[in-house]
């Protein structure tokens, strides 16, 4: 319930915090403009040139906490699936013993949407796991922010993020806090069950992530629905990709 009612806020969040950035607007005409070559000065390409070299050794210690992610999201994915497979193989056992015609009618229809839906749900977590966003991407979690871009239209704009330094200090503190925790529990017990805790809390935290992602889908689609059901314009929406970072 925790997890449930934390992604749902998550998501809610995404989805409904609407705001307007006249500076940043997604362009969404199929009119498409050549841009005019332009003379830079070397000083100009150099800057452009420190821009795009944005691998250092800032990132590369980010990876100890990125590798210990994408196991952990590992164990979650195989969560997610045995949870789903036990629902779809032990529910109809225990619809047959209800006594309560009407109730159990009731849950059919639920145990029979659940079956339909089920794979659908399923494989948004298994595409982000699969894309192993902790060791490709800059920002691991730009799957769920991407959905913040596209519901105010806007386009991203790489050199006013500030938050990639932030998700690496984050990952190094975490990496190095683990390893610690690891290397020390050889030697203490207590050091061992901290580490354990550790890792069940990184799991409930990737957990998290991968339903607010699916919630976030789904207010997105309502949202959508909603617009046209309520004679909204609605504007040409840009596929959604989550590779803006």
């Amino acid at each position: 319930m925790i997890i449930f009612i934390s992604s749902c806020i998550i998501s809610l969040i995404i989805i409904f915090n609407k705001r307007k950035n006249t500076n940043n607007i997604l362009e969404t005409s199929v009119d498409v403009q050549i841009a005019e070559p332009r003379n830079l000065t070397n000083n100009q390409i150099i800057a452009d040139a420190d821009d795009n070299d944005d691998f250092d050794i800032f990132l590369g210690s980010s990876y100890i906490g990125r590798i210990l992610f994408t196991i952990q999201s590992f164990e979650v994915i195989f969560f997610l699936y045995n949870l789903f497979i036990q629902a779809i193989l032990l529910i109809p056992g225990l619809l047959y013993d209800m006594t309560y015609i009407e109730w159990r009618n009731f849950f059919v229809i639920l145990y029979f949407i659940f079956s339909i839906f089920s794979s659908s749900i399923l494989i948004i977590p298994s595409f982000e796991f699969f894309c192993f966003p902790f060791i490709r991407f800059r920002n691991p979690f730009c799957h769920l922010i991407s959905f913040k871009y596209i519901i105010n239209d806007e386009k991203y704009d790489k050199k006013n993020d500030k938050n990639n330094k932030r998700i690496n200090l984050f990952f190094i503190i975490l990496g190095v806090f683990f390893f610690l925790l690891y290397i020390i529990g050889f030697i203490t017990k207590i050091f061992l069950v901290t580490k354990d805790v550790f890792e069940i809390l990184i799991s409930i935290f990737i957990f998290t992530y991968y339903i607010s992602i699916i919630l976030s889908y789904f207010l997105l689609s309502l949202k959508f629905i909603k617009d046209i059901f309520c004679f909204k314009p609605v504007k040409k929406w840009p596929q959604h990709r989550f590779l803006l970072f």
